[in-house]
């Protein structure tokens, strides 16, 4: 899949309208991308992106260096207070 930069995504986003937040720091800008690659095939994966955006001291800012992270998140169930764990892996690309 083809990364899309910062740019092009605040191009797509206000092109088609949508609100792309640029004033203020720490105004948060987060999109999905989905992998076009698997032509709407339902995969049961995470293979879609999403894209972090910021400007801070007027100056756009992606501090997380380049790389693979992993992470878990836990979640609880209101209904049947059972505990779902997920795990993976995400990576960073500039």
């Amino acid at each position: 899949m083809n990364i899309p930069t910062r740019q092009q995504i605040e191009t797509t986003i206000k092109n088609k309208g949508y609100k792309w937040f640029e004033n203020g720091n720490y105004n948060l800008n987060i999109v999905g991308v989905r992998n076009s690659e698997t032509l709407n095939e339902v995969t049961n994966k995470f293979d879609d992106y999403i894209t972090l955006s910021y400007k801070k001291n007027d100056e756009w800012d992606g501090n997380v260096a380049a790389g693979v992270y992993v992470y878990t998140i836990i979640a609880y169930s209101s209904i049947t207070n059972d505990v779902f764990e997920f795990n993976g892996t995400i990576s960073v690309f500039y």
